[in-house]
């Protein structure tokens, strides 16, 4: 016994050994031998056969002693140990915790305890000390009761008194002190239990404090222990982390290398090989052997929004970078159907699995996207179908459906799902996004394109393939398009015909031959831009190739009879039972008339055409293209979809659900010819579903732009009434959008209508009356537009044309017609609701309807109209339109006369600009002048004409086109190059009342075209120091033979010639200027001239800076109405005596207008009846002086007042808003006078369209207030005030109220 003992001892010592040299090293680190000897020693302990050998801890500890030794603890077993060694911690800080709340429990349970003791001991000794007081009382009441007993019985016997007295003296001594000794012995009680309860305090509290200390110095003895040896335990955790973490490393890069390697296996399967025809999907090609290069050209964004077409884009580098520095992170690629988006996305692709190319190879300078190893750079690329993903919004579900889900069985799909979800982050990645024309966000969702959430905005590229009106969605901004490239098609079509012929075509077979023979057809056929359409030029080759032995090839360059041709050859596929339409079966379409195969199987072409159109037209578009078994079951039998897909018509294919599949017709186009079909003998789903689906949607029309195409070859009737219904639509988008009517979307309108007559024409069909109401005419369209033109006169809203060279021929062919056209001709006269015209380049002729010379260039404008000289009221023709516009454009000056003549009867404002155009002479007896540039604006309004080019001189033709004009307000701003034309044009018009002068330049021949005209009001309006002291002779000998002149209005910077104005028999004189000013020493001179106007009756003048001399020159004039503009520093307090006294002298002054930036005190002349007083700052106590100045005069007034409810500071020049309840009690004490009639007080407010105060701030428009109790039904006449209008239009817009008044004020004597 004595010895297990011993051996017992021993094992323990032994293993506390061991763990104290551990934690007694600096680092908790042991060499291998010491390791290995420790092992061994726990090892033996642990299997002591008579003790631990069966105890299940000692096995569990020997077994991960083992596998620690050996290495073979895995990650998760030491994750768990440290837990473990965690949890253990934890238990130790739990025990001490609450080992301490025991502490304190018991602490607290001692102290209750002693303070219940003390708080009885206190009531003990007060009931006490209350119950001595309740019997000392009790007997001292006794012996009162007894002692007045006694002096009762005794009050006769005085001795006896005197002893009750000695005695009760004695008993009360004797009481009061057994008394304090009771309190003594009370006291001497409560202080020894206070000091036993204290003392027992203590101990218990050093008790506490002793085993509290022994608690804390436990548990940080254990805390240390249980800390060294997690510390220990964590730093081998992180050893054997480290190394899990460059295992699991490795084995993300190996996961990713097998990713890599088996996208590239994905993408050999799938996209290295692609159909060579659209026919037979299962006759696929790689794709280096068809491929061709693609003509690609990048377009730039202009600052007005357009997109401008630029170089030609021939690497990836181009493509990807731009100046070689900058990335392009968001590429899209647009081009129209079949163009070859597609197909360039999968030779991307190839090129980045292509694993044979060399990694040090150099591009081929001579090759296009040769430079594979920009491509080769991306780590990986993710190619996507976006019309395989309608309704999903994030391209990684698109990525984990099309690719992931495809390469890996369920089980690993997560896992994959994951590391893809890493790879995005860390990797760079190009994502190609293939149709996003076919994608369609999910019902209510606004998305334009799928989301890229998730990936790395400076690691992910995006590059994106669509058709062009997908881009156009306004939700796509052009600064999220870093590059933008639009494909054109193969940029060799006879390259690429070789290539094709190569892959189908027979060994006998010449493959150069034949390829000249499909070169030459398609010339023939002018076919040339199929070039832009790969997949239909490979119809083509296809179909020609099938066809070689057959006496006839394909025939005519309508798209309706390639896919009728189309149609047939897969309809032959599923039944080649032949059968002919006839006279007593004929085909619904004209097309159809010639097949062989169609007839046997037509009713399985209704049902299939009525199922595309129904889903094409489908509410829900995501299900137009795109559908699965049970939606095709809504209109196909189980038989008639075997048909379709027998023939390759449609195409399924499996999806992840079991019970569905993606269906789809093999191409949109043929969707769309089906459709169109369908439509073309069910004309009336025009209105029952086409023209709900055009309000649905907005710019559905360019959805349906190829339905309509091939319904226009189909049925040319239901293609004029479609087109009737689209332009109804548009226009309503249009007007509610308000666009302009020469707008890039009318052309996208235009080039439909278009397309659609040249396939109507390709088919012969007849009554074509497609509607178009805006017209862009160029060269390459010129005969196709004209005839569409012609059966919509009546229609057409605007007509442009563009065509510049004069004498190339191969402008007037057109696609429909063999034979070339020598010229076109549009009459405008047939045009009555043409609004706007535009004329473009030097292949345009203005040709007179008078006039026999034939016209050389392409296009002839011919307005055909009575000439106003031979025809006294000619018929008008044009009476909407509003704008036009020429440029390089000749005519005469007898056809522009002509025009504006028609002009100028029209009531209302027309614009017409003449650029670099050329007016010539119509006259025999005219001498021919040189040719010269004519530049200038002109603006009609009924009888009224203004004419202006301030940067071009006048022209001889367009003073001859003003010859004769039915004019009676002329307005002219220009240089005077040709003073005697001038003179000849303006006696001319002898209807002329008003002529408005601004002239650029002066000279002596300019005032001598002014002379003898029989007009009443002249305005003269001179650039900056152009009215020169030389031609004052030429003035004043001018303005004297005005003899009907009575009005007369100057507009100069420097007024020093007013010898000019001496002796004319004007009424009324007009002078103003921006910088006129008016010096002391011009006084004398401007009082003689104006005393000289004996007829003069009213006199305007506006000031815009200091003039000292005026009030002298206006003294003792008889006019009768004087009006004054005076600008903000010319009017100042200085100037009152001098005001008041010219005001005083105007003896026949009975009307005074006068706008003034402040109000000044002026005295008024006793004639005055009527004063307009226009003040931009009147402070309320100013508007009191101002009637009480009225007040005050002896005559009745009548008086105006309008004025800025704000203050002026003076420094800023800004102003501070008043507000106009503050007038409202200045209105209220004018009522009160007797005097005073208030006829009228309008407070007018406007908002502003900011909350900042910025003098270029726009405003709203005025508001009235009413006010109660005043009204006026007086109509003013101020309205046509100069002072009224100098005030309002100099009026800032920071003054957001003003009021208007209108004052009756009588004499005081008379009220």
């Amino acid at each position: 016994m004595r010895c297990t003992y011993l051996e017992q001892l021993l094992n323990k010592n032994t293993v506390r050994q061991i763990g104290r040299d551990v934690r007694q090293t600096s680092d908790c680190k042991v060499t291998d031998a010491d390791l290995q000897d420790y092992f061994k020693t726990l090892s033996t302990l642990l299997a002591d056969p008579q003790y631990l050998q069966h105890d299940p801890s000692a096995i569990i500890a020997c077994t991960r002693l083992s596998d620690l030794q050996n290495d073979r603890m895995s990650f998760e077993e030491l994750g768990k140990l440290l837990k473990e060694v965690n949890q253990t911690l934890e238990e130790a800080k739990k025990t001490g915790k609450r080992f301490s709340e025991m502490a304190e429990n018991t602490l607290s349970k001692h102290l209750q305890k002693l303070d219940a003791t003390n708080q009885l001991g206190l009531k003990r000794l007060k009931k006490k000390t209350t119950v001595g007081e309740q019997r000392l009382h009790s007997k001292t009441k006794v012996g009162e009761h007894r002692l007045e007993r006694k002096t009762q019985f005794g009050a006769q016997r005085i001795v006896g008194l005197k002893r009750l007295k000695k005695k009760t003296t004695v008993g009360e001594q004797r009481l009061h002190s057994k008394t304090k000794v009771g309190e003594h012995r009370l006291e001497r009680k409560t202080q020894f239990g206070a000091q036993r309860i204290e003392s027992r305090t203590q101990y218990g509290e050093q008790r506490i404090e002793e085993k509290t200390n022994d608690a804390d110095q436990c548990i940080d003895s254990k805390v240390h222990d249980g800390t060294q040896r997690i510390e220990i335990s964590v730093q081998h955790g992180i050893e054997r982390m480290q190394q899990a973490a460059n295992k699991t490393a490795q084995a993300d890069e190996r996961d990713e290398a097998d990713f890599r390697r088996r996208l590239v296996e994905h993408y050999n399967d799938t996209s290295s090989n692609v159909p060579l025809s659209v026919l037979d999907q299962s006759l696929d090609k790689r794709i280096t052997d068809i491929y061709a290069t693609p003509k690609m050209h990048r377009f730039d964004k202009a600052s007005d929004g357009k997109r401008v077409k630029k170089e030609q884009v021939l690497t990836y580098k181009e493509l990807f970078y731009t100046n070689d520095t900058k990335s392009n992170r968001r590429v899209y690629v647009q081009g129209e159907p079949g163009s070859g988006k597609s197909t360039f996305a999968a030779k991307l692709v190839h090129d980045w699995c292509d694993e044979n190319q060399p990694s040090t190879a150099v591009p081929n300078k001579n090759a296009s996207f040769d430079d594979v190893l920009i491509i080769q750079n991306f780590p990986f690329i993710f190619f996507l179908s976006l019309g395989e993903s309608r309704g999903q919004t994030e391209v990684t579900h698109m990525i984990k459906k099309q690719i992931i889900d495809t390469m890996y069985s369920e089980e690993k799909r997560d896992v994959m799902y994951t590391l893809l979800l890493k790879i995005i982050e860390t990797e760079i990645c190009l994502v190609i996004r293939d149709g996003l024309d076919e994608w369609v966000a999910p019902d209510g969702s606004n998305l334009a394109e799928p989301s890229m959430a998730g990936f790395s905005k400076d690691k992910c590229v995006v590059l994106t393939t669509s058709r062009p009106w997908k881009l156009a969605d306004e939700r796509i901004k052009n600064s999220r398009i870093d590059i933008l490239v639009e494909i054109e098609g193969i940029s060799d079509s006879y390259t690429f015909s070789k290539r094709v012929l190569r892959c189908i075509l027979d060994k006998s077979k010449d493959l150069k031959t034949t390829a000249r023979e499909i070169r030459s057809f398609i010339e023939k056929r002018r076919l040339t831009w199929l070039s832009n359409s790969p997949m239909l030029y490979t119809l083509v080759i296809c179909t020609w190739v099938d066809t070689m032995e057959e006496e006839e090839h394909l025939n005519g360059s309508s798209l309706c009879a390639l896919y009728t041709t189309f149609l047939e050859s897969l309809c032959k596929k599923a039944n080649d039972t032949i059968g002919f339409f006839n006279d007593l079966n004929p085909p619904h379409v004209k097309c159809f008339s010639r097949t062989s195969y169609l007839r046997p199987i037509i009713q399985n072409v209704d049902v299939i055409s009525k199922a595309a159109f129904n889903l094409l037209f489908s509410p829900e578009k995501e299900k137009s293209i795109v559908f699965n078994d049970q939606e095709l079951s809504n209109y196909l039998t189980p038989s008639e979809q075997e048909f379709a897909l027998k023939a390759g018509l449609i195409s399924k294919r499996k999806t992840k659900r079991a019970l569905n599949s993606s269906i789809s017709f093999i191409h949109k186009s043929m969707q769309e010819f089906l459709a169109a079909y369908h439509i073309a003998h069910n004309a009336r789903l025009i209105d029952d579903v086409i023209s709900a689906y055009l309000g649905c949607h907005s710019n559905a029309y360019l959805d349906i732009s190829q339905v309509f195409i091939f319904l226009c070859g189909l049925s040319v009737s239901a293609a004029n009434t479609l087109s009737g219904i689209i332009h109804e639509h548009d226009s309503k988008i249009i007007d509610a959008r308000g666009v302009p009517l020469l707008s890039l979307e009318q052309d996208d309108f235009q080039s439909i209508i278009e397309a659609g007559y040249r396939e109507a024409v390709s088919n012969d069909q007849t009554g074509i009356l497609l509607r178009l109401s805006h017209f862009n005419i160029g060269g390459d369209n010129l005969i196709d537009i004209y005839n569409i033109w012609r059966e919509n006169k009546s229609n057409v809203l605007s007509l442009e044309i563009h065509v510049y060279d004069e004498t190339d021929r191969a402008i007037h062919s057109s696609a429909t017609h063999s034979e070339p056209t020598s010229q076109v001709e549009f009459d405008l006269s047939s045009c009555p609701n043409l609004k706007y015209l535009v004329l473009f380049g030097s292949g345009i002729q203005i040709q007179d309807s008078s006039s026999s010379v034939s016209s050389t260039r392409p296009v002839c404008i011919v307005l055909k109209s009575a000439n106003p000289v031979q025809c006294a009221d000619p018929q008008p023709v044009l009476p909407c339109i509003k704008h036009i516009a020429f440029y390089r454009i000749r005519c005469s000056s007898t056809w522009l006369r002509s025009l504006l003549s028609t002009l100028l009867t029209l009531d209302h404002y027309v614009t017409y600009q003449l650029t670099k155009c050329y007016i010539t002479s119509c006259k025999e007896d005219a001498v021919r002048w040189a040719d010269t540039e004519t530049g200038a604006t002109l603006l009609s309004f009924k009888d009224t004409l203004s004419l202006s080019n301030d940067y071009v001189s006048d022209s001889l033709g367009l003073w001859e086109a003003l010859h004769g004009l039915n004019i009676k307000s002329l307005s002219l701003s220009l240089k005077v190059k040709y003073a005697d034309s001038m003179s000849k044009s303006l006696l001319s018009l002898t209807h002329l009342d008003t002529l408005n002068l601004k002239v650029i330049n002066n000279g002596p021949g300019l005032w001598e075209a002014l002379c003898g005209l029989n007009i009443k009001s002249l305005n003269l309006s001179f650039g900056y120091s152009c009215l020169s002291v030389y031609y004052s002779d030429s003035m004043s000998q001018s303005l004297s033979s005005l003899t009907q002149l009575d009005t007369l209005s100057i507009e100069l910077n420097i007024l020093c010639l007013w010898e000019a104005l001496h002796g004319l028999n004007i009424k009324s004189l007009s002078l103003s200027g921006m910088f006129l000013h008016l010096n002391v020493k011009y006084a004398d001179s401007m009082s003689q001239s104006l005393a000289s106007l004996t007829q003069l009756d009213t006199l305007s003048i506006e000031l815009n800076g200091q003039s000292p001399g005026l009030w002298e020159a206006l003294r003792g004039l008889n006019i009768k109405s004087l009006n004054l503009s005076v600008q903000y520093g010319c009017f100042t307090v200085e100037h009152a005596d001098s005001i008041a006294q010219s005001l005083s002298s105007l003896k026949q002054l009975e009307t005074l207008s006068i706008y003034f930036w402040t109000y000044i005190d002026i005295k008024l002349p006793q004639s005055l009846k009527h004063l307009n007083s226009y003040c931009m700052t009147l402070l309320p106590y100013k508007l009191r002086e101002l009637v009480d100045t009225l007040s005050a005069c002896t005559q009745t007034i009548e008086s105006n007042l309008d004025f800025c409810c704000a203050s002026l500071d003076d420094t800023t020049l800004t102003f501070k808003r008043i507000p106009p309840e503050e007038y409202i009690v200045v209105k209220k004490e004018l009522e009160m006078l007797k005097n005073v009639e208030v006829k009228r007080f309008q407070i007018l407010d406007r908002t502003r369209q900011t909350n900042v105060y910025d003098d270029d701030d726009t405003a709203s428009d005025w508001s009235v207030r009413g006010i109660g109790g005043v009204h006026d039904d007086t109509e003013d006449d101020n309205v046509n005030d100069v002072a009224y209008k100098n005030f309002v239009r100099g009026m800032s817009n920071t003054i957001i109220n003003r009021i208007s008044m209108r004052l009756l004020i009588t004499p005081s004597s008379n009220s």
